[in-house]
């Protein structure tokens, strides 16, 4: 799912994508026709941020469609050869793509074509974020790479999980990068030395768990993991990143989880939507959006959107 404006674009296992006005709660455009679009499930989706509207969708048929703002046509991004995991476009228009190639790939948006491949992972690349003029990469092996975003030089490979990396966040203000993985630990990287320290957060102990979501506030600097195990970590990174609070709300598989200054909004597999005030460590509120998981989400000032397994586009207002 991506949000930008008034405008909500939401992928789909049956290949297609629905454009909707979230303002006025219709539908406005389905992103598929015979000549163009996925054959295959569509897996990620990111608005360019040029102000055009545009979009650009990745999926299992290993390409990436770049979507007119108005009408139903698409230039495909030829260049992968394997799903698409991850997709993500800068102010700049510049487009980056990961995938189980195990590579990731640079776009121009403007011309619609590859400037650029960063190869190293030995394993598919599940997940990419920016932060502090780095790309932070992870794999299904548990490998992280930072790449320069300037020259597209690996600066560091760390491999300090194991299983799969399955959630990535960058703290610009703190210089860190954080991963969490299928051992359900944390580790907490210093972008300016690489140094790695670790936390064991969502492991039971049979030694079974994984850390699922990491999100951070910078609004008052406290980051916040959730995990297998249903449970929210709240986190000081003021004080050596010590556990300041457990949260176990939650009944169910915590699907999503995002940040809106001093809130933390996730979501489950039981369709519930909970909402966390981070000032005093507790629920504000719950609320239960259908039966079925929700796995996007987006939130600004006003509004609160949300889509999940049962289809849906559901818009909340502040």
């Amino acid at each position: 799912m991506s949000v930008e404006g008034n405008l909500c674009v939401v992928g789909s296992a049956d290949h297609g994508l629905q454009e909707y006005d979230i303002t006025r709660g219709m539908l406005t455009r389905s992103l598929y026709a015979a000549k163009y679009g996925h054959t295959e499930w569509v897996t990620t989706v990111a608005h360019l941020r040029d102000g055009t509207g545009r979009c650009v969708s990745g999926g299992m048929d290993s390409k990436l469609c770049l979507w007119d703002a108005r009408i139903v046509r698409c230039k495909d991004l030829l260049g992968h050869t394997m799903s698409i995991s991850v997709v993500k476009a800068r102010s700049d228009g510049i487009i980056v793509s990961g995938s189980y190639d195990k590579t990731l790939r640079i776009w121009e948006s403007r011309a619609g074509r590859e400037v650029g491949v960063l190869r190293g992972h030995e394993a598919p690349v599940l997940d990419f974020v920016y932060t502090n003029n780095c790309i932070l990469s992870g794999d299904r092996e548990g490998t992280v790479k930072i790449w320069d975003t300037h020259r597209g030089d690996c600066l560091r490979t760390i491999k300090r999980h194991k299983g799969q990396i399955s959630a990535l966040c960058g703290c610009d203000d703190e210089g860190l990068a954080l991963t969490g993985g299928q051992d359900g630990v944390l580790n907490i990287i210093d972008l300016r030395t690489f140094d790695t320290e670790s936390r064991v957060l969502h492991r039971s102990e049979r030694g079974v768990g994984a850390l699922t979501n990491i999100v951070y506030s910078n609004h008052v600097q406290t980051i916040v993991t959730a995990g297998a195990d249903k449970k929210m970590q709240v986190i000081d990174a003021r004080s050596g990143f010590n556990v300041r609070t457990t949260l176990t709300d939650h009944t169910d598989f915590i699907y999503g989880m995002i940040s809106n200054e001093e809130l933390v909004i996730s979501t489950a597999g039981n369709g519930k939507l909970q909402v966390h005030d981070l000032g005093s460590d507790s629920l504000l509120y719950e609320l239960v959006t259908g039966k079925n998981a929700i796995r996007c989400l987006y939130a600004d000032e006003s509004r609160l959107v949300c889509a999940g397994d049962e289809g849906n586009c559901i818009v909340y207002n502040y």
